[in-house]
């Protein structure tokens, strides 16, 4: 009943001169009532040369969200028009990294066109380490010509609002689904 995920990726991270390499990033969405998802996500990240009293493994992007389908669409095969979800909650402390709370909210609306499939996130975001807002929108596109494995493809603009600084980002992939409920993503 979703409206609309993101993708994530393996690569590594350069932060504050120290080296990591970033697992795969994790999402649990766990359908717990009628339109509404409870989402679990986490990225692991494992040090390169990890520092006395360091965790050998870290969990970072750790939050814990509802998810809740506002409008039935295209999506859930209720005629035409989009869908669209709002997901919020709080960015939970991370392990061996922030220590503290944070906030997110993302209104997501889709549409569907025959093969062709579009998700507009549009998301605000109160950081953990400093309560610093960042509004971000990114348009992820789906070419579903069959069910089975299809291309992914977005694009993504992030803006932190005290210092003014963007980042811009583009991403392609693959979801493959591999039974009832149950897809796989790389990119």
């Amino acid at each position: 009943a979703s409206a609309g995920d993101e993708d994530h990726v393996s690569r590594m991270l350069r932060e504050e001169g120290r080296n990591y390499l970033l697992t795969p990033a994790t999402v649990l969405n766990l359908g717990i009532l009628p339109r509404t998802e409870l989402v679990i996500d986490f990225v692991g990240n494992l040090p390169l040369r990890p520092e006395v009293g360091e965790g050998r493994y870290q969990l970072r992007d750790t939050d814990v969200f509802l998810k809740i389908l506002l409008l039935k669409g295209v999506l859930q095969d209720e005629g035409a028009g989009p869908s669209i979800a709002l997901e919020g909650g709080p960015l939970t402390p991370e392990i061996y990294g922030d220590k503290g709370f944070g906030a997110s909210a993302n209104l997501i609306v889709s549409e569907r066109w025959n093969w062709f499939i579009v998700h507009l996130n549009n998301e605000a975001e109160l950081s953990r380490r400093d309560l610093k807002l960042a509004w971000s929108e990114s348009l992820i596109t789906e070419f579903r010509f069959n069910e089975t494995a299809w291309p992914v493809a977005e694009v993504l603009w992030e803006r932190e609002i005290s210092s003014g600084d963007s980042v811009y980002s583009a991403l392609a992939g693959l979801i493959w689904s591999v039974a009832e409920g149950i897809d796989l993503d790389a990119a």
